[in-house]
């Protein structure tokens, strides 16, 4: 899924100045960047079962006009891989110690991926959109004061 944003900088300003805030930028690794049009960062942490879930992020940077659209593409796909993963093995194991949980393992398992994790990854996402509009709007407010 890709979300935009404009700034009304030139795209090679809006690439160094969020290039090295990136770099700082604390649950935040850059993995790879390509001047002037694309930053790839890993976000999140594993450390954390709820709230954090770690993932890339695809900044791609184009001028339009007198603009730059940045454009985000998140991929979550090797967490979500990795929670159904456990939640396969826990059930394998539940049923070959035959504990009785049925209903209620499979509710677990269900709310989890149907409701907590996308949960998570929407916040993961308004959150590091939100980081980089609030830093970019006060760098291109400080370049036109």
């Amino acid at each position: 899924m890709a979300d935009a944003i404009e700034v009304g900088a030139p795209v090679s300003r809006v690439y160094h100045t969020l290039l090295e805030h990136l770099k700082l930028e604390r649950d935040v690794e850059v993995e790879r960047f390509i001047e002037p049009s694309l930053i790839e960062v890993k976000v999140g942490s594993w450390k954390s079962l709820r709230g954090n879930p770690p993932g890339t992020v695809k900044l791609e940077m184009y001028q339009e006009g007198k603009k730059t659209c940045v454009y985000f593409t998140f991929d979550f796909s090797t967490w979500f891989l990795t929670w159904f993963i456990i939640a396969v093995i826990v059930n394998i194991l539940c049923f070959a110690i035959r504990f009785d949980l049925g209903a209620f393992e499979t509710f677990v398992t269900v709310l989890a991926f149907v409701w907590i994790m996308p949960e998570d990854v929407r916040r993961q996402k308004k959150k590091i959109i939100g980081k980089v509009m609030d830093f970019l709007k006060v760098q291109t407010s400080d370049k036109t004061d």
